[in-house]
């Protein structure tokens, strides 16, 4: 049976694959994450995705024994044309949410599935538009100070809704656990985000849908727990 790898260290993206069920094992992938100019944005990040599968393949972790199918993920934000990636720091992180307030930006996901045994791989991508409301200077900061958008593309993470909104719009993720997603993204009473397409799942890292999706057009299974 082959193997199921997930070359990521997202607790986001694992917590995921656990909710449908799926045995499998990370291996964290370190590679500079430059998008190609090249290519448009969507192909940018799939060809992105692509790279760290390669870089697992040919990184020597894995057994060459063994057969593996392998999933790697990137998630961009885009706003007016331009990427928002992880923050530098407090500042930087709210600028990038006064740059979101009040308007309409883009989360991309692509992802790569690879296949070891016939040396084949296939990459896809889900777009989500997502709308904030707008926001006072204080309810962004009183956000960044929280330290949950540190560490995310765009200074935010949709997983860190307010949990009545999360139940609303993902029917996997009702019976997570707080502390497994987060529930910091809200303040006084209101969430950041008023309304978004597609699934909370892209938002969130990983578009468990589509990639169930293209691994059944290529006879691939996942091995289940």
């Amino acid at each position: 049976m082959m193997r199921f790898v997930l070359a990521s260290k997202s607790p986001r993206r694992s917590f995921f694959l656990r909710e449908r069920g799926y045995l499998f094992h990370t291996f964290p992938v370190e590679i500079s994450e430059f998008l190609d100019k090249n290519l448009n944005i969507s192909e940018a990040v799939e060809h992105l995705a692509q790279r760290k599968a390669r870089a697992l393949v040919e990184g020597g972790q894995l057994d060459p024994k063994s057969h593996y199918l392998i999933l790697a993920a990137d998630t961009v934000v885009f706003h007016r044309g331009e990427v928002l990636g992880k923050p530098i720091d407090p500042k930087d992180a709210f600028r990038t949410l006064r740059r979101l307030s009040g308007d309409i930006h883009q989360v991309i996901t692509a992802f790569c599935l690879w296949n070891t045994d016939i040396e084949k791989f296939v990459t896809s991508h889900c777009t989500s538009d997502v709308e904030f409301r707008v926001l006072t200077d204080e309810e962004i900061w009183q956000y960044v100070k929280s330290g949950d958008p540190m560490d995310k593309a765009g200074s935010y993470g949709i997983q860190s809704l307010a949990r009545e909104f999360i139940q609303k719009n993902s029917h996997q993720i009702q019976s997570a656990k707080e502390e497994q997603l987060g529930s910091t993204f809200r303040t006084q009473g209101q969430d950041f985000v008023t309304k978004f397409t597609g699934s909370l799942e892209n938002i969130a890292g990983l578009p468990i849908d589509e990639v169930e999706k293209v691994a059944r057009e290529q006879g691939w299974k996942f091995p289940r727990i």
